[in-house]
């Protein structure tokens, strides 16, 4: 799947430029998910460019996916990446990062913080993102990132055209799915039988950890209910989890989940037990988050925090 840029700049242009003063948006606390985040920050504050590339490409791909997206969320917004998005392999990289860069600009609720930064670091990562996928079409961490830029510019039909290009990629992150899904849900781009139509028929299709698409799908369909202009569709969305058919296929993905081989990226397995566990936090089924914590499968060298929502009553420990 081939994507002009400069169409692409031109239409991003039009679909985010323009609008508030630019500012800097708050400030958030960041806690990071993966081990080798520090080190990486300090790699791309020394600009040892070829050492940071190295390092993600080392990476398998939903361990990859997860340090890009840390960095995103929570590097320094300083430069503008040119020097390593120049380096062999680089493009990616930078492009991933500066699509964090660009939706902490953004902020995360429905009104846009700083709406020129949000554009401006937004076409700046799809052009490197673009330069990258065209350089090598089994990247797939970089089609994911992707969806996120045109997810923001509003780029559906570019969205359609690109998922092929994910599902043929050898190095296929999980979460690309997710970012698809979210997408193509109400929130965004599509609407809510869209987006669970896309989870229920690719749920399954990668490693272990696409199960986890369906819950995901799912927490998405309800906030988009919630997020709803139409006040009957509002009013349905905190019984949204009340549903048996929503808490039957969610215990169905889970139990599929369950008796598949542990995911060998240790970083699926994360993603899934996060996204079960917090469909089940809202239906309040704590048995099934405790059921799904083995399938962590991290070992001793693979550290991570829990997902946020676990912090408090930890409903299991993985070492």
């Amino acid at each position: 799947m081939q994507i002009s840029r400069r169409a692409f700049s031109l239409s991003m242009a039009a679909a985010t430029c323009c609008g508030a003063p630019a500012r800097a948006a708050d400030p958030e606390p960041f806690v990071s998910s993966h081990p080798l985040y520090t080190a990486s920050v300090d790699l791309l504050a020394r600009e040892r460019w070829s050492d940071l590339v190295s390092s993600v490409a080392a990476l398998p791909p939903q361990s990859a996916f997860t340090l890009l997206t840390d960095l995103g969320d929570g590097s320094p917004l300083v430069g503008d990446l040119k020097g390593l998005a120049r380096v062999n392999g680089g493009a990616g990289v930078a492009g991933a990062i500066q699509v964090g860069w660009a939706w902490r600009l953004r902020g995360s609720t429905e009104k846009v913080v700083d709406e020129n930064g949000f554009a401006r670091h937004l076409v700046a990562a799809g052009e490197m993102l673009i330069r990258a996928q065209q350089h090598d079409h089994n990247d797939g961490v970089t089609v994911g990132f992707l969806f996120r830029v045109l997810k923001g510019a509003g780029e559906t039909e570019a969205l359609h055209a690109l998922l092929p290009a994910y599902l043929s990629a050898e190095r296929r992150p999980v979460e690309g799915l997710a970012h698809y899904a979210d997408a193509v849900s109400a929130k965004w781009l599509g609407s809510e039988t869209e987006a669970l139509t896309f989870a229920r028929h690719y749920a399954g299709s990668a490693p272990a950890a696409s199960f986890g698409l369906v819950p995901d799908t799912h927490i998405t369909a309800a906030v988009a209910r919630q997020m709803s202009d139409d006040a009957s569709v509002k009013a349905s969305a905190p019984a949204y989890f009340e549903s048996p058919d929503v808490n039957t296929e969610i215990l169905a993905a889970n139990g599929r989940f369950l008796a598949a081989p542990v995911d060998a990226d240790p970083f699926a397995a994360v993603l899934a037990h996060a996204q079960f566990s917090m469909a089940f936090l809202n239906t309040r089924d704590s048995t099934s988050s405790r059921k799904a914590c083995p399938r962590w499968g991290l070992g001793d060298t693979w550290k991570t925090r829990l997902p946020p929502w676990l912090a408090s009553d930890r409903p299991c420990v993985s070492t």
